[in-house]
């Protein structure tokens, strides 16, 4: 039983097959991951006009998020998983059809080239799995705007977390967002269950 855990807790960084399904359902209806996205995409406070950008997207709950606090925007999303690029489509279809929202498949480590720049971008529960963070903020301050800020959001789920691996999460965040060139860096906290999650803003200044 154990290691069947290990393999379904390991899918939340790239879901793929039965597994992968399972994962992308729990990410979907997960109650703690829906007021994550909400607490996430409004700690971006989108504005009307801006471009978005998200990082991992998962089943696309912040990109719904997003577009139901500031329906005048643009979403562009990109995810390593095939499987989350699907439902992700599925759950954002009517922004999707319209244009409103474009859905990719790609690595945080290579971003794809935008045709415009991002006014904020956010990422929930990815950061950990970046294996080379300074890589990944560096690429992603290069296709934001003068100015833009950048969330990244992190509310650790092993079974013994608490307040300190969040707090810990917070500062890791805040040292590779200063280490990558990013300036009027803030920490704060999202008030979830059954732990509070690290909130971490940075500005990309030209």
């Amino acid at each position: 039983m154990n290691l069947l855990r290990k393999c379904l807790v390991d899918q939340f960084g790239n879901p793929s097959g039965p597994l992968g399904w399972l994962a992308g359902q729990i990410m979907r209806w997960r109650p703690s991951n829906l007021e994550r996205s909400r607490l996430g995409a409004s700690a971006l406070g989108v504005l009307p006009g801006e471009r978005v950008l998200e990082i991992g997207f998962g089943p696309g709950l912040a990109i719904r998020e997003i577009l139901r606090l500031e329906e005048k925007c643009r979403v562009v999303g990109i995810d390593r998983s095939p499987l989350m690029l699907a439902q992700a489509k599925r759950l954002n279809w009517n922004a999707v059809s319209a244009g409103q929202v474009e859905l990719l498949r790609a690595e945080a480590e290579a971003l794809p080239d935008f045709s415009h720049p991002f006014d904020k971008v956010l990422a929930i529960n990815v950061f950990m799995f970046w294996k080379d963070p300074g890589t990944v903020l560096r690429g992603i301050r290069r296709v934001m705007s003068p100015g833009g800020s950048l969330v990244l959001v992190v509310q650790p789920r092993s079974a013994r977390a608490g307040e300190t691996e969040t707090r810990e999460a917070g500062v890791r965040m805040q040292r590779a967002l200063s280490e990558a060139g990013y300036s009027a860096i803030e920490f704060g906290y999202l008030d979830l269950t059954p732990v509070r999650a690290a909130c971490v803003r940075g500005r990309a200044e030209s």
